[in-house]
């Protein structure tokens, strides 16, 4: 007989600021423990479109309409779709074709065509996921045509801005102009801006030729914030604010801070950095000064193998439901975080790892996981929603752990399907626990179960 204790349910069964909120699995396109590893998700006319591996070696183009997970098109084999965008009306994303090579395809939500271009054209080879939108086209930094440069395509053709200057960072929209980093043989990297007629150099961070080398551009109340260096520090926190680049804080005095992963949250601007002190964890910057907002990781700074165990390596910083949302590494496992500000709390009580994605869609926060017994797959954060609670299957006796005492009853129901609910037992917990019997919970299809306040505290 085992016991399973489940520390996810708690703010869910309360009623509280959170009180709403559970953590679904929506998927499982690999059946079993193998997992289908969801990637690239991205919301397209009312779907979220990813790719996935229903096992066997194949990776296709799927979709989630809400509630039902089916392939969305019919790609050569072994397409490994990647790189997905929606631009005027269509989804595109990369492909193998039945030649193997990597080509620009078109989705309109029925149909896969791949435009005629000439040369061939693809996302792949620029390494960008989610390139800009401005002026009636897409722009991204360009390793590919032989350029270093921004590409821009017009939903025909793919060209490069004329270089040098050598782009060196992924460009952001603001003030109708791009910004991003650019290399030239005077002054090294640093910061420029393309108008849409030319481009124009905007620092001199490191003089002269040395490299200010400005990247992870954000943009964040009135100015663009990056990292960047000077002839002093490391890699730390600047700013350009129209007319002036400025570091804003020497966040590591001994080395470099690394800010990345920048997200705003309630007017502050979040992001990963290394003070030297705790590894690479959560900031804040409230506009006057940087401190540090979270200590997911408490191990003391220290290498092993070359891997640093102290850095949490907050990522995929995102905003849902009035609370700043990341990935993270613990010491354990590399799950996904709510932060409200104060706290943080790992969801589904650390028992979902290896997260790498967090996308906002119809009123749900989606990411990849492992849960350990469904390989990765695609969840989901559901908000003003019934508790559904995945258990392990160890046997008949489950004995739900929450995370504080309970008052009242509970009536604990089990599902196959998330459609059909049957009662199971009523419970009082005794210092939040409640043991359960269910015979058929080793069954396949195998068994969901939520609990459902029966009486008031």
């Amino acid at each position: 007989m085992y016991r399973f204790h489940l520390a996810l349910v708690l703010s869910a069964l309360t009623v509280k600021a959170q009180a709403g909120e559970s953590v679904v699995r929506v998927t499982d396109i690999s059946p079993g423990a193998g997992g289908s590893y969801p990637s690239f998700l991205t919301p397209y006319r009312g779907h979220l479109y990813f790719r996935a591996s229903p096992g066997g070696g194949a990776t296709e183009l799927w979709r989630f309409d809400g509630t039902n997970t089916s392939r969305a098109a019919t790609l050569a084999p072994n397409a490994s779709p990647s790189c997905l965008v929606e631009f005027n009306g269509s989804l595109y994303f990369d492909a193998a074709d039945a030649g193997g090579g990597i080509k620009l395809h078109r989705f309109d939500g029925t149909n896969v065509t791949v435009p005629n271009m000439n040369p061939p054209g693809a996302f792949w080879s620029s390494g960008a996921a989610r390139p800009v939108e401005w002026n009636g086209r897409l722009w991204w930094r360009c390793l590919h045509f032989n350029a270093l440069g921004i590409a821009q395509f017009n939903g025909t053709t793919i060209s490069v801005l004329n270089a040098p200057p050598w782009a060196n960072s992924e460009p952001v929209l603001w003030n109708g102009a791009l910004y991003y980093g650019a290399q030239d043989s005077t002054y090294g990297v640093e910061l420029w801006r393309y108008t849409g007629s030319a481009q124009q150099r905007l620092s001199d961070m490191n003089p002269g030729a040395n490299d200010g080398s400005p990247e992870v551009l954000f943009v964040h109340g009135n100015a663009i914030y990056f990292r960047a260096r000077d002839a002093t520090t490391g890699n730390e926190l600047w700013r350009y604010n129209g007319s002036d680049v400025q570091r804003v804080a020497d966040i590591n005095p001994n080395g470099d801070s690394n800010p990345s992963g920048f997200a705003t949250f309630r007017g502050a601007l979040y992001f990963a950095a290394d003070d030297g002190v705790h590894g690479a964890e959560l900031f804040r910057y409230s506009g006057t000064s940087v401190t540090l907002a979270a200590d997911v990781n408490p191990n003391p700074v220290y290498e092993q193998g070359g891997d640093r165990l102290s850095d949490a390596n907050p990522s995929a910083l995102t905003v849902f439901n009035d609370a700043l949302y990341f990935i993270a590494w613990d010491g354990t496992n590399t799950g996904v975080r709510r932060f409200d500000g104060t706290n943080t709390v790992v969801l589904g009580g650390g028992m979902l790892n290896a997260a790498t994605e967090l996308v906002v869609f119809q009123g749900g926060l989606y990411f990849d996981a492992d849960d350990g017994l469904w390989g990765r797959e695609l969840w989901r954060v559901e908000t003003n929603a019934q508790p559904r609670l995945e258990i392990a299957r160890r046997g008949a006796v489950v004995d739900v752990q929450m995370n504080q005492a309970e008052t009242g009853r509970f009536v604990i129901e089990a599902s196959s399907d998330l459609q059909h609910w049957t009662p199971l037992t009523t419970n009082r917990p005794l210092d939040g626990r409640i043991t359960l019997h269910d015979p058929l919970a080793t069954e396949t299809p195998r068994r969901i179960y939520r609990a459902v306040r029966a009486t008031a505290p």
